[in-house]
């Protein structure tokens, strides 16, 4: 199960497919699950990371609650662990609201 460690939270990620980066963020109380059916297909072409957000799936749980600003941060501190400096990212309603901030 790999993990990385993003403002003091544990979180579970997931790789998958080879090809141009592009992380897969989901909404607020979601899990990576919310990609279950379009990551397999992403990763045709590209290297998909999906993650648990905080408090979701596998993740550390700290203590919420958990602002917009907190997950952006999160999405945006996962980067480091796979060295990319820029990267395309996808979300679905609410989430984008975290992927503008990240």
């Amino acid at each position: 199960m790999p993990t990385t460690t993003v403002n003091g939270v544990d979180l579970h990620y997931d790789v998958a497919g080879e090809g141009p980066p592009l992380l897969l963020i989901s909404g607020l109380g979601s899990s990576s699950l919310a990609w279950a059916l379009a990551a397999p297909r992403l990763a045709e072409r590209h290297t998909v990371i999906t993650f648990d957000n905080r408090g979701t799936g596998r993740s550390a749980v700290p203590p919420g609650p958990y602002a917009i600003d907190d997950l952006a941060d999160d999405a945006a501190g996962s980067s480091s662990t796979w060295g990319w400096a820029r990267w395309p990212r996808s979300a679905g309603r609410w989430a984008g609201r975290c992927c503008s901030r990240c």
